[in-house]
């Protein structure tokens, strides 16, 4: 393995190679010499001496080079030799550096391997490794005794401490000096190093004992006083002397003190450091005593408070010569006056606050209109604060959604406010507390401020009601008392509020129960108005007929009379009869599939031709071939049309026009009556489709009616999977109403009801196609069961019915059908719990069943339910038998045949 070379140097060797290489161009022969030494400790590439310059010699500098003057290579290395064997002999390490121009020469004795453990192949390998042995808190004094020697010109001095490559530290003291030529020039330097850590060792144990003694003078005086004695030397300002109780009040131990000379001043509380050392030298300068109170942190981190006393000593002539002085610990004494001050000042500010937002609530309380009472809370808050601007914003849900609204706002103009961007903060409408932002990036069109403050507003529930926001141009506007002031009026705006919206909920409902009272009799009043108008005409011509004549002509009269208006009277008992189905959820359809809207519309607008005539009313029709395919029941869907024209004809006065359009999109039919008559007040659209409303409800109404045409016309066309809406561009302009249904062709595929088209392309005779298929067919109802058993059987195929999901399961593990027919509303597991059971069977057997909903659950909804949970169709009851048995054919893809 080859050796990988010295380590480079570190970035502290660097330094001081960087160091020694700047002293080059001022320095003196002696200083240029020692730095050629520095080159030859630091050669090119380690650190910066390689940029050092060193002065040619020239003839004006009296000699000739030393190659010229020096003797032979073979007599030095001859003394070369002599000299290494004599040193190794000596019990020391010595070294040696030649020197000169382009030399680059090192030599150390063998005894430095004993001495610190590093063999002297290493030495001469690494020319930094003397330096990172160095001990680090005596770096600085090799550099000194260096710099004083390259002023001097030597010899060079110095006690350092090593460490060893074990770890544990030697003491050398080391010695050298330049050798030089006849002519003055340096040739090589050479020094020794001895070991002196045992005579160290003994001076520090003398001085230890001289420490002891002293200590012992003053420890009788000192120990029993509850401060730090301390002398500083005037000139240095470094300690040299510290009381034990130094590590009882601050928890440093007193040599700490004397050793480090920044130690103290590092220990004064940043906040108090300028002030102190103002005070120090202002003694130093003025004489005589200071006294002064100040923070120092003690060794757990924690601040300690300390009164301290400085006396100058002066000389003979009068210059300070040390200080004397003691520090005594005072923070309980300052603590009981901070804790004083600061409970009076809290007393005072709490007394404040609470009269504050004690005058607020009052205000609040008394305010029951919400608007008013937001704004009140905003101004209350902008002025508590003294910001420049406040605002509300209330939570706001909608569409699932949850966004906010700006209810209120204090300090600028809502239009100015409009054009800003604000800033949203979500955790403050999610409740968790109080947002206090000290310096805010002020955003490009943004809000100018820099201190912000926003506080939420919850109920006891925890529903968060929305947000009180505050805004300064200022930073550090806000403080920890505004948070207080804040959240006391954010929670009496909550209890305000809170009764504000309930005042409002009750009001409301209060309103809302009159006016669903005064609906009643309305309504009761309009039953009886329309039940007994043709009941009048009825019994009427009844007696009439009953007490005149034979007259045929008034006979015939009477009966087309009593027979209109028995038709009325049966069609407002079957308008009543579908609101309660509707009301109940028990309405349902008679779904068939229709290739074409068309002719439905056109029946029913002939049946009005009479009608419109009679008022001289324009009926016009434009209707699209093929307006299909739908599933719909064709008698519903009558009764919408006619529904919509009847409320066009009746509301559109003589000489008007009605349209009708029938128009087919690409995924659905659009139908469109178009009237010119009374139209629809705006306030009114809203509830135009709801149940008993009518525009004109009074006595003087011009038109009849219970108001539930339209009602019944929603659900019709919703139960379509359609839509219905109105539109008027105001009372007397007319108005629109457009139904939209879903074309179904595109998703037969899906399980939607064939349409007309289909129908026409089913067989005449459907029996026996079904030949050779397997249904599995789950319905809980016997009597539906059984029919449908016997339908599919005609069908020609093999059933198995039975009634429940796990009679089912138990059937799916012994046989194997070809088509799953299966109702949702099942006792214990439903339709939708099997179908998934289903599905994880076929996925195991790696054979898919496919599967059709057969359900009393029609709508659309159910619709998309089934086929997300699985189904592959979704057929309404009732079901006709072709219907049923196409379905089955369509998922086996079996051909139908015409």
């Amino acid at each position: 393995m080859s050796d990988p070379g010295p380590d480079p140097p570190t970035s502290e060797e660097a330094r001081l190679a960087d160091g020694l290489a700047a002293m080059a161009g001022n320095v003196t022969e002696a200083e240029q010499t020692l730095l050629q030494l520095a080159s030859a400790l630091f050669p090119t590439g380690a650190g910066s001496l390689d940029r050092v310059t060193w002065p040619e010699r020239s003839a004006d500098d009296g000699g000739a080079s030393p190659a010229a003057a020096g003797p032979s290579d073979a007599v030095l290395r001859t003394a070369e030799v002599r000299y290494r064997t004599l040193v190794e002999q000596i019990p020391a390490v010595t070294f040696m550096a030649v020197l000169g121009e382009g030399k680059n020469e090192v030599y150390v004795s063998p005894h430095i391997e004993a001495l610190l453990g590093f063999t002297q192949q290493e030495w001469l390998e690494d020319p930094f490794l003397w330096f990172r042995q160095l001990h680090p808190d005596d770096r600085q004094t090799w550099i000194d005794e260096f710099s004083r020697g390259c002023r001097t010109g030597g010899p060079f001095l110095a006690e350092c401490r090593f460490l060893a490559r074990d770890g544990h530290v030697v003491w050398v003291r080391g010695e050298a000096r330049l050798v030089k030529d006849e002519l003055g020039r340096p040739l090589f330097m050479q020094g020794v190093a001895f070991d002196i850590t045992d005579s160290k060792r003994a001076q520090e144990r003398l001085l230890s004992q001289v420490v002891r003694t002293t200590e012992e003078r003053y420890r009788d005086v000192v120990q029993g006083i509850g401060a730090i004695f301390w002398e500083v030397d005037a000139q240095t300002l470094r300690f040299t002397f510290v009381s034990s109780q130094a590590e009882q009040i601050l928890g440093f131990p007193s040599e700490q003190w004397v050793r480090d000379p920044d130690f103290w001043i590092g220990r004064v509380h940043a906040d108090d450091r300028e002030r102190v050392t103002g005070e120090w030298q202002s003694a130093l300068t003025g004489g005589g005593e200071r006294d002064l109170d100040y923070r120092a942190i003690n060794a757990a981190g924690e601040v300690v408070w300390l009164h301290a006393r400085v006396h100058v000593v002066a000389d003979e002539h009068g210059q300070p010569r040390y200080l004397l002085g003691f520090m005594v610990d005072v923070s309980e004494r300052r603590r009981a006056d901070e804790e004083r001050t600061r409970l009076l000042a809290l007393e005072q500010e709490a007394r404040t606050e609470a009269e504050t937002l004690n005058d607020i609530g009052r205000r609040l309380a008394a305010e029951l209109d919400l608007e008013r009472l937001v704004q009140a809370v905003t101004d209350a808050g902008t002025e508590l604060t003294g910001a420049d601007f406040g605002a509300f914003f209330s939570n706001v849900h909608q569409d699932g959604a949850a966004s906010s609204r700006l209810s209120a706002l204090s300090g600028l103009s809502p239009e100015v406010f409009a054009g800003l961007v604000l800033p949203r903060y979500a955790p403050t409408f999610r409740g968790p507390g109080i947002v206090r932002l000290d310096d805010v990036p002020e955003p490009r069109g943004g809000l100018p401020v820099r201190s912000y403050l926003a506080v939420p507003v919850v109920l006891r529930s925890g529903e968060v009601l929305g947000g009180l926001f505050f805004g300064h141009r200022e930073s550090g506007r806000f403080t920890e008392r505004h948070e207080r002031l804040l959240g006391g009026l954010a929670a009496q705006a909550a209890i305000a509020m809170d009764n504000a919206r309930l005042y409002r909920t009750a009001d409301e409902a209060r309103r809302t129960a009159e006016e669903a009272n005064r609906a009643k009799d309305e309504f009761l009043a309009m039953l009886s108005h329309e039940l007994r108008t043709p009941l009048t005409a009825i019994l009427g011509w009844a007696r009439m007929l009953r007490v005149t004549g034979p007259d045929a002509a008034m006979v015939r009269r009477g009966v087309e009379v009593i027979e209109r208006n028995a038709a009325a009277q049966a069609q407002l008992i079957e308008d009543l009869l579908d609101v309660s189905r509707i009301i109940v959820g028990k309405l349902e359809l008679d779904a068939e599939p229709i290739g074409d809207l068309g002719p439905i519309v056109t029946a029913v607008v002939d049946s009005f031709h009479p009608a419109a005539a009679a008022k001289q009313i324009q009926l016009t029709t434009r209707i699209d071939p093929g307006a299909g395919p739908i599933a719909a029941d064709q008698k519903r869907l009558q009764q919408v049309v006619w529904n919509l024209l009847s409320n066009a004809v009746k509301f559109t006065p003589g000489g008007g026009q009605v349209t009708v359009v029938c128009t087919r999109h690409e995924r659905e039919v659009e139908l469109q009556v178009t009237d010119s008559g009374k139209g629809i007040p705006p306030a009114f659209l809203p509830r135009l489709f709801d149940r008993f409303s009518q525009a004109d409800a009074t006595l003087a109404r011009a038109h009849g009616g219970l108001g539930l045409g339209l009602a019944i016309v929603r659900h019709l066309v919703e139960l379509h999977g359609g839509s219905v809406r109105a539109e008027s561009p105001g009372e007397g302009r007319g108005a629109t109403f457009s139904v939209r249904l879903p074309i179904v062709g595109m998703a037969l595929a899906a399980g939607q009801t064939p349409t007309r088209d289909d129908a026409d392309r089913r067989p005449r005779d459907w029996r026996g196609t079904a030949r050779e298929v397997r249904v599995l067919l789950v319905e809980d109802e016997e009597d539906t069961r059984a029919l449908l058993t016997m339908t599919l059987e005609t069908a020609g195929a093999t059933v198995r019915g039975v009634s429940t999901s796990a009679a089912a399961l138990s059937t799916l593990a012994q046989w194997q059908p070809d088509v799953l027919v299966c109702d949702i509303g099942l006792p214990g597991r439903d339709g939708y719990e099997l179908i998934g059971e289903v599905r994880a069977l076929a996925a195991r057997r790696r054979r898919a069943i496919p599967a059709i909903a057969l359900t009393a659950y029609a709508s659309s909804d159910d619709r998309r339910r089934a086929l997300a949970a699985g189904f592959e169709a979704h057929l309404a009851k009732p079901i006709d038998p072709p219907t049923l048995v196409e379905a089955v054919l369509r998922l086996v893809s079996r051909p139908v045949v015409a």
